[in-house]
């Protein structure tokens, strides 16, 4: 099985749908329709001046390259109020200490198991 890197993805280097298909593609998460939906409702959201923005996702949102793209929101103040677990600071510590890879969880479970099975 060949390896390969999760990437974040880069809001600042898209430029066409084909560059954001791409980044999803090695982004290593999640389904892609659910963008075009999230970009309606955040247009909606953004005509309606009392409408109080709030995001919330899991931790293992942070695990993938979606990563980029809530950093990039966060960084724009799209939101006014972000709900996460504690599993987020666990997820990012680990993208920044050395690369992520695509199913890397399942591979780190596996470890696991083996390794319980013999204590």
């Amino acid at each position: 099985m060949k390896r390969e890197v999760v990437k974040d993805i880069d809001l600042n280097k898209i430029n066409s749908i084909k560059d954001l298909t791409d980044q999803m593609t090695l982004s290593g998460g999640y389904v892609a329709k659910k963008v075009g939906d999230g970009c309606h409702i955040l247009e909606s959201m953004s005509k309606d001046i009392e409408c109080k923005r709030i995001l919330s996702f899991p931790a293992s949102l942070v695990a993938t390259g979606t990563r980029g793209i809530i950093k990039e929101l966060v960084k724009r103040r799209i939101f006014d109020m972000i709900i996460t677990t504690t599993g987020t600071l666990d997820h990012d510590i680990a993208r920044v200490y050395r690369d992520y890879y695509h199913g890397f969880m399942v591979h780190l479970k596996w470890m696991i198991k083996s390794y319980t099975k013999k204590v």
